[in-house]
């Protein structure tokens, strides 16, 4: 039968975010763990930022094997620009001296000097390209090592996250034929991620006149141009590099 999140309170995995809570009895996820039901949100860039203990995707899916996880969920934005723009705006909300600064100062100190990726990169297609080889070196290792593997887009998760719930435990019950995984009745979104984003704003408006001007010149004239309209979900057919083309198509091997 599949293993999705068998975990008993002593199990715990040191990154960050924490794969598992240092539980005790007490900790609100307790219930979550003797109901089956223990999930754990996870991007690339976690384990590469201290503490974590886990540094690559192989390190980090042994030990989520051992603690019961057995499947992973992955979803990839494509208008990266998008998410480091909204990556930001989360950044500004729990920023207070930021805030304080204003979004001019603020949006120049995370574009410039290499806040928006891992390493303190400041090239914005380097950071993307490294983005992309993390997202898809984990896809890799995930189905190497045998975990149920279902990948969503990110529109599909974002704009019907009730859908979404219903579909990914749907795909996960037909891959595994586990009972124990529950299809809910009724869904409700408690916290949906939105709030932060000013989606109605264009690019200079959500991080100021000086990061703009230093996203658009590194952007123009490249393949990532189209990025630049923060609406835009999809790569441009055709367009895509064929690095990530191709690691769309992993190798049976792998997957």
């Amino acid at each position: 039968s599949g293993r999705l999140c068998r975990c008993r309170p002593s199990d715990t995995i040191r990154c960050t975010p924490p794969l598992l809570a240092w539980h005790t009895p007490s900790h609100p996820s307790q219930r979550c763990i003797e109901k089956n039901q223990l999930l754990t949100h996870v991007k690339p860039w976690h384990l590469t930022r201290d503490p974590s203990e886990l540094r690559t995707p192989s390190e980090f899916f042994d030990a989520a094997w051992e603690a019961g996880f057995g499947i992973v969920i992955g979803s990839f934005r494509e208008n990266q620009l998008a998410r480091v723009v909204s990556s930001f705006e989360l950044h500004m909300a729990h920023q207070k001296s930021w805030r304080k600064k204003g979004v001019e100062w603020a949006g120049h100190r995370y574009f410039t000097m290499g806040h928006a990726f891992s390493g303190n990169e400041t090239s914005l297609i380097r950071g993307f390209v490294a983005q992309q080889n993390e997202y898809w070196n984990g896809i890799a290792q995930a189905k190497k090592m045998d975990f149920i593997t279902l990948e969503m887009s990110f529109e599909d998760v974002t704009t019907g996250l009730c859908d979404a719930v219903k579909t990914t435990l749907h795909r996960a019950y037909l891959a595994t034929g586990d009972d124990t995984i529950q299809h809910p009745d009724t869904c409700k979104i408690k916290v949906g991620h939105t709030s932060t984003s000013h989606r109605r704003r264009n690019l200079q408006e959500r991080v100021g006149k000086a990061a703009a001007a230093f996203i658009e010149e590194q952007l123009n004239r490249t393949v990532y141009e189209w990025m630049l309209d923060l609406s835009a979900v999809h790569w441009p057919q055709g367009l895509m590099p064929w690095d990530i083309a191709e690691a769309r198509e992993l190798p049976a091997s792998v997957r």
